[in-house]
């Protein structure tokens, strides 16, 4: 496949299960969006979110510790604007972003927290979402046809990345009132 046609890999839309109970202490439905492997190996790339504005869309993370129980540690979250490794908090509240529950367990085995994402209406633009334990920002389009972004809307971090402490590992399950897809990037150093 030429590179040029690797710049709109869509995720294909399942239905594995019913959703229901991800994680036994879950009670939320699970995501209508379920998020696929990442397919396009060592080219630059990252999975971009996308939502429409005056809506709420919510990402399921399953977090999986194998130590025993240590406490918990906060969802952290946090919305940013800027590129190009360039960041800066969103000075308003045109877009905000919740984890329930606020606190992940740091006990062994998996639980599921939900990111509720909402956007104000009149939104659109490419946002930068941080995640508890994930090394770095992940793109959110808001109001933004997949098909019209490109590379340089999406700055991919190349060479050595100095990331937290990571406790646990991670996996975005899929997410609802939205999509996911991954897309070619610009790297950037």
């Amino acid at each position: 496949m030429p590179f040029r046609d690797l710049e709109n890999v869509t995720i294909p839309y399942t239905r594995d299960n019913d959703g229901k109970n991800i994680s036994s202490n879950s009670t939320f439905d699970g995501p209508e969006f379920k998020v696929g492997p990442d397919l396009l190996g060592p080219i630059p790339h990252q999975l971009v979110f996308f939502m429409k504005s005056n809506s709420t869309a919510k990402i399921f993370v399953e977090y999986t510790s194998h130590e025993p129980n240590t406490g918990t540690m906060p969802s952290y979250s946090s919305i940013y604007v800027g590129k190009g490794g360039d960041y800066n908090p969103l000075p308003t509240s045109d877009v905000t972003i919740n984890a329930d529950p606020s606190s992940i367990p740091l006990t062994q085995g998996s639980d599921t927290i939900v990111y509720s994402i909402t956007a104000k209406e009149g939104v659109k633009g490419v946002y930068w979402i941080f995640l508890a334990q994930f090394c770095g920002v992940m793109p959110l389009a808001i109001d933004i046809n997949s098909l019209t972004i490109s590379p340089f809307d999406i700055p991919v971090q190349t060479g050595t990345m100095h990331c937290p402490a990571q406790f646990l590992d991670r996996q975005i399950l899929g997410i609802s009132e939205g999509t996911a897809e991954y897309k070619i990037g610009q790297p950037v150093k």
